[in-house]
């Protein structure tokens, strides 16, 4: 897996995680807008080290 192909991954998933997380916000009387950008963030973060383990692992 080449560097580009992590990004993008991260980057979709990223994009999954926070779309769900502000749709289950929405419903509960959250603003979309601020749990979007916040999973967001916080699931980059997140798949970013765990892509970064496996891509370790494999090398």
């Amino acid at each position: 897996m080449t560097g580009s192909e992590a990004i993008t991954i991260v980057l979709v998933l990223s994009l999954i995680t926070a779309i769900i997380s502000g749709k289950l916000a929405g419903r509960y009387g959250y603003t979309f807008k601020y749990y979007f950008v916040t999973g967001f963030i916080a699931s980059c973060g997140i798949l970013g080290v765990i892509v970064k383990i496996i891509m370790d692992y494999l090398n």
